[in-house]
């Protein structure tokens, strides 16, 4: 019967020593007749298992992987014991350090450019996407099915998802795409395995602001503007750049007047 295993939480990089203690979990046995000593826990298999203590106690080394709740089952020769309900290994959180990105403002020491965006920015994102980031931290993982990055204003860091994200280093640095989107104050988080990181604060990226090119008035020929109705209700298109992707109209406001602003 396994009664413990510690640690319980493992370093996304494998290698650690996980040790399991229990009672009558096997003999040690001489060199050249070994039994079959094996530890997995959910999909992941441990290697090196060894008795280090007759009945009591056995050691592995971890593997490397990410998430949570995996269950363990440890075999010893013949005999496979399983441990109490709730006992199971899980892989760290992990963490996002720091980014660096043509779109990025903030305190950040990886971060470049700076100020609040202007629509002529040179470190501005247009609404389009697709400009990198590079993303800095640890526990990420080794397999890039298993990670995902997100990105929002503060309170709704998930409302975009990057693309097309490849490793700069295992675990450590990931290249990503913005995607489409609008906006400023745009904090990033980090998924592996279903485990959310806390948001990165020190930095952060945003879109272009939008710009008007021009006003086309429906229903005349030319659409130049002349006299508006003073009832309202008059349709008119507002054409320029960086508008961001269709979304519903409660996300758009537009105001005119002598100043634009009334």
């Amino acid at each position: 019967f396994v009664s413990s295993i510690t640690p319980e939480v493992l370093d996304t990089t494998g290698g650690q020593i996980v040790t399991i203690t229990g009672t009558n979990l096997g003999p040690s046995y001489a060199v050249d007749t070994p039994p079959t000593v094996a530890l997995r826990y959910g999909n992941y298999s441990a290697s090196n298992c060894t008795i280090a203590r007759p009945y009591e106690l056995v050691t592995c080394y971890s593997v490397a992987g990410v998430a949570v709740d995996h269950g363990i089952t440890l075999q010893v020769g013949a005999h496979v014991f399983s441990g109490h309900a709730g006992l199971a290994l899980r892989y760290a959180v992990p963490v996002l350090q720091s980014l660096s990105s043509a779109a990025a403002v903030g305190n950040s020491s990886e971060s470049r450019g700076g100020g609040a965006p202007t629509a002529g920015d040179a470190g501005a994102l247009g609404s389009a996407g697709n400009p990198d980031v590079d993303l800095h931290g640890h526990g990420f993982g080794q397999d890039l099915r298993d990670f995902a990055a997100f990105y929002g204003p503060p309170g709704d860091e998930l409302r975009y998802q990057a693309v097309g994200c490849t490793w700069l280093q295992q675990d450590r640095a990931v290249r990503c795409r913005h995607s489409a989107g609008r906006g400023a104050q745009l904090r990033w988080r980090v998924r592996v395995g279903g485990q959310l990181s806390g948001v990165l604060k020190s930095a952060e990226t945003h879109y272009a602001a939008p710009s008007i090119t021009g006003l086309v008035w429906h229903g005349l020929s030319d659409g130049n503007i002349t006299e508006l109705d003073t009832r309202g209700n008059e349709p008119f298109e507002i054409r320029g750049d960086n508008f961001g992707p269709l979304v519903t109209d409660s996300a758009i406001r537009v105001t005119y007047g002598p100043a634009g602003t009334e």
